[in-house]
Protein backbone atom coordinates (compact mmCIF):
# COMPACT_ATOMS: atom_id res chain seq x y z
CA UNK A 1 0.00 0.00 0.00
CA UNK A 2 1.16 3.50 -1.21
CA UNK A 3 1.28 6.30 1.70
CA UNK A 4 -0.58 9.39 0.86
CA UNK A 5 1.81 11.44 3.13
CA UNK A 6 5.42 12.25 1.74
CA UNK A 7 8.97 10.54 2.80
CA UNK A 8 10.30 13.63 4.08
CA UNK A 9 6.83 14.11 6.11
CA UNK A 10 7.56 10.61 7.91
CA UNK A 11 11.20 11.15 8.66
CA UNK A 12 10.48 14.64 9.98
CA UNK A 13 7.83 13.06 12.36
CA UNK A 14 9.94 10.10 13.39
CA UNK A 15 13.00 12.34 14.02
CA UNK A 16 10.81 14.89 16.53
CA UNK A 17 9.50 11.92 18.38
CA UNK A 18 5.44 13.02 17.67
CA UNK A 19 4.88 9.67 16.18
CA UNK A 20 6.08 8.11 19.27
CA UNK A 21 3.69 9.76 21.70
CA UNK A 22 1.22 7.80 22.91
CA UNK A 23 -2.68 8.51 22.70
CA UNK A 24 -3.02 9.32 27.20
CA UNK A 25 0.53 10.98 26.67
CA UNK A 26 -0.36 13.35 24.32
CA UNK A 27 -3.60 13.74 26.48
CA UNK A 28 -1.56 14.52 29.42
CA UNK A 29 0.21 17.29 27.60
CA UNK A 30 -2.74 18.68 26.16
CA UNK A 31 -4.07 19.07 29.47
CA UNK A 32 -0.87 20.29 31.24
CA UNK A 33 -1.01 23.31 28.33
CA UNK A 34 -4.60 23.63 29.37
CA UNK A 35 -4.51 24.03 33.06
CA UNK A 36 -1.24 26.83 31.67
CA UNK A 37 -3.09 28.85 30.40
CA UNK A 38 -6.04 28.64 31.97
CA UNK A 39 -3.67 29.68 35.02
CA UNK A 40 -1.88 32.48 33.19
CA UNK A 41 -5.34 33.61 32.29
CA UNK A 42 -6.49 33.53 36.44
CA UNK A 43 -3.14 35.57 37.14
CA UNK A 44 -4.08 38.99 37.68
CA UNK A 45 -0.47 40.51 36.75
CA UNK A 46 -0.47 38.64 33.76
CA UNK A 47 -3.62 39.91 32.80
CA UNK A 48 -2.66 43.46 33.46
CA UNK A 49 0.27 42.98 31.05
CA UNK A 50 -1.71 41.82 28.61
CA UNK A 51 -4.00 44.76 28.97
CA UNK A 52 -0.75 47.36 28.88
CA UNK A 53 1.25 45.47 26.08
CA UNK A 54 -2.72 46.04 23.72
CA UNK A 55 -2.69 49.14 24.72
CA UNK A 56 1.23 49.62 24.06
CA UNK A 57 0.27 48.45 20.41
CA UNK A 58 -2.88 50.60 19.99
CA UNK A 59 -0.97 53.70 20.48
CA UNK A 60 1.85 52.74 18.31
CA UNK A 61 -0.59 51.84 15.42
CA UNK A 62 -2.56 55.25 15.66
CA UNK A 63 1.05 56.75 15.59
CA UNK A 64 2.43 55.13 12.68
CA UNK A 65 -1.12 55.90 11.13
CA UNK A 66 -0.71 59.54 11.66
CA UNK A 67 2.89 59.32 10.66
CA UNK A 68 2.28 57.64 7.11
CA UNK A 69 -0.58 60.12 6.74
CA UNK A 70 1.75 63.48 7.59
CA UNK A 71 4.02 61.83 5.21
CA UNK A 72 1.66 61.67 2.61
CA UNK A 73 0.76 65.09 2.92
CA UNK A 74 4.06 66.11 2.67
CA UNK A 75 4.74 64.24 -0.66
CA UNK A 76 1.50 65.43 -2.55
CA UNK A 77 2.25 69.28 -1.23
CA UNK A 78 6.03 68.92 -2.55
CA UNK A 79 4.66 67.25 -5.87
CA UNK A 80 2.30 69.97 -6.23
CA UNK A 81 4.69 72.85 -5.81
CA UNK A 82 7.20 71.38 -7.83
CA UNK A 83 6.86 72.45 -11.75
CA UNK A 84 6.24 69.43 -14.08
CA UNK A 85 9.26 68.24 -15.89
CA UNK A 86 9.07 68.32 -19.94
CA UNK A 87 7.67 65.28 -21.71
CA UNK A 88 9.75 64.44 -24.44
CA UNK A 89 8.52 65.71 -27.44
CA UNK A 90 6.62 68.67 -26.18
CA UNK A 91 9.60 71.09 -26.11
CA UNK A 92 8.70 74.52 -28.25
Amino acid sequence: MVSMIPKQARSTAAATGTSGKSRAERRQHRLMMLSFVVGSLENRRFRENVMIGSLALLGLAVLARQNAARTGARLIAWINDEPSPARPGTEL
